[in-house]
C-alpha cells in the first residue's frame, strides 16, 4: 500500500511538473463547457488569470465567427471522439485574439475533455501576408498587361494605317506616333524591370 501511495504520488508530482513547465496551453474542462484547471501559460499568451477563466463558459472567449463551429467540435469530444489540430481564435484580455490549434482527448466516463492548445498566430499572419502578396503579384500583372498591350496595340495599328496609304506626310505621321508608342512601351518594360530588381534586391 505504502508503494502504491509513493507511485501515485510521484504520477501526481510528475503531472505538475508537466502543467507547470508546458510552453503551451494545457487545460481541462467539463462536458458543461468551463474549464477545471489552466496552466500558466494561459495567462501568458491570452493575459487571463487562472480564476478568471474558469469563472466563465470557454466559448465565451471564443471569436464570433468560431463558435459554431467550435461546439460542434466539442460536440464530437462529448461523444467520446477525439480532436487533433482543430483551430480557433480565443479573445485577449486586451481585446486582440489569438489563433489556438487545438489536440483534445476526452474521458467520457469523467465527463472530461484533457486539452493541448498552441498558439498559431504568427503562422496565421504569415499566411495572410502570403495570400496578400499573391494578390498584389496577380494584380500588378494584370495591370502590366493592360499597359503593356496598349501601346503595342496603338503600333500595329499605326504600322497598319501607314502601308495603306501612298501619302508620304500621312505615312511619316503614322510612324512617328507608332515611334512614340514604342517609346511609351520600352518606358514600361524598364519600370517592370525596375520593380523587378528591386523585389530582388538588386537596386
Amino acid at each position: 500500500q505504502l508503494g502504491a501511495f509513493v507511485g501515485r504520488t510521484r504520477a501526481h508530482e510528475q503531472l505538475e511538473r508537466f502543467f507547470t513547465m508546458s510552453g503551451d496551453l494545457l487545460c481541462i474542462a467539463s462536458f458543461d463547457g468551463h474549464f477545471t484547471r489552466v496552466n500558466a501559460s494561459w495567462h501568458r499568451v491570452l493575459g487571463y488569470t487562472s480564476t478568471e477563466l474558469m469563472a466563465q463558459p470557454f466559448i465565451d472567449l471564443v471569436h464570433y465567427e468560431d463558435r459554431e463551429a467550435t461546439a460542434s467540435a466539442i460536440a464530437e469530444l462529448t461523444q467520446g471522439k477525439p480532436l487533433a489540430l482543430f483551430e480557433n481564435r480565443y479573445r485577449c484580455k486586451d481585446g486582440t485574439y489569438r489563433w489556438l490549434s487545438w489536440t483534445s482527448t476526452p474521458k467520457v466516463d469523467e465527463r472530461l475533455i484533457y486539452a493541448v492548445a498552441h498558439d498559431t498566430t504568427d503562422r496565421k499572419l504569415l499566411e495572410q501576408q502570403t495570400q496578400d502578396t499573391l494578390k498584389m503579384r496577380n494584380d500588378f500583372v494584370s495591370f502590366v498587361t493592360h499597359q503593356l498591350r496598349t501601346p503595342l496595340s496603338g503600333i500595329k495599328w499605326m504600322l497598319e494605317l501607314a502601308k495603306d496609304t501612298d501619302d508620304a506626310v500621312e505615312k511619316a505621321s503614322y510612324v512617328e506616333d507608332a515611334r512614340e508608342s514604342a517609346d511609351r512601351l520600352i518606358g514600361l518594360v524598364n519600370d517592370l524591370l525596375d520593380a523587378s530588381r528591386l523585389e530582388s534586391g538588386k537596386l
